[in-house]
C-alpha cells in the first residue's frame, strides 16, 4: 500500500496534503513495517524514487519517522531531495495543478522520477503517442461534413480518410481568400 500511495502521489505532483497525510498516518499505524521489503519491491518495480519522494515528504512535512536505512537511501538519492523541494516549493507557493493535459513541467518531473532508463523511453513513447498523435488522429477523422463535400459508396468509406484534408485545406484558402479580398 505504501508504494501504491507513492506512485499515485507522484503521478501527481503531490499536488494534495491529503495525500502525504495518508501516507504519514499509514506509517504511523503500521510501526512493524518490513522496510526492506518495501524497499526491496519498489526497486523490483522501478519505483524507488517514487516512494523515497513520498517517505521524504512525510518526514519533511509531518515529521513522520522513517527508519535508518529509509533516511540512508534517501540521503543517497540527490534527484529525490531536489524532487521533494520542488513539491515543497509548489506545494507553498500554491502553484496551479499540472496534471491535466500536457505540461512540460509534469513531464520533466515524471522523467526525473524514474530510475530506469527503459522507464524513461518508454514514458517518452507513450506521452509523444497520447500528446501528439492522438490528438492528430482525432482531427483526421472523418465527419459528416467530410460526407457532404463528396458522397462515396460505402466501400470507399476509407477515402475520406484522404478526403478530410483536402477539404480542411480548401476551406482555410478559402477564408484566408476572403479575409484579403474583403476589404476591396
Amino acid at each position: 500500500m505504501l508504494v501504491i500511495l507513492c506512485v499515485h502521489g507522484s503521478k501527481h505532483l503531490w499536488e494534495r496534503l491529503a495525500w502525504i497525510c495518508d501516507l504519514a498516518e499509514l506509517i504511523r499505524i503500521h510501526q512493524q513495517t518490513d522496510w526492506e521489503q518495501i524497499m526491496a519491491k519498489a526497486k523490483k518495480l522501478g519505483t524507488e524514487r517514487m516512494l523515497l519522494l513520498g517517505l521524504y515528504l512525510a518526514h519533511n512535512l509531518l515529521e513522520t519517522t522513517l527508519p535508518e536505512p529509509v533516511n540512508q537511501r534517501i540521503r543517497a538519492d540527490l534527484e529525490c531531495q531536489k524532487l521533494t523541494f520542488e513539491v515543497c516549493q509548489d506545494f507553498f507557493n500554491q502553484t496551479i495543478s499540472q496534471t491535466e493535459g500536457f505540461s512540460f513541467k509534469t513531464f520533466k518531473f515524471h522523467i526525473r522520477m524514474m530510475e530506469r532508463q527503459q522507464d524513461k523511453i518508454h514514458y517518452c513513447i507513450g506521452s509523444f503517442w497520447r500528446w501528439i498523435i492522438l490528438p492528430i488522429l482525432h482531427k483526421m477523422m472523418p465527419t459528416f461534413q467530410d460526407q457532404q463535400f463528396l458522397s462515396l459508396p460505402k466501400y470507399l468509406d476509407f477515402l475520406y480518410y484522404l478526403i478530410r484534408p483536402i477539404r480542411l485545406t480548401r476551406n482555410l484558402v478559402v477564408t484566408i481568400w476572403q479575409r484579403l479580398f474583403s476589404g476591396v
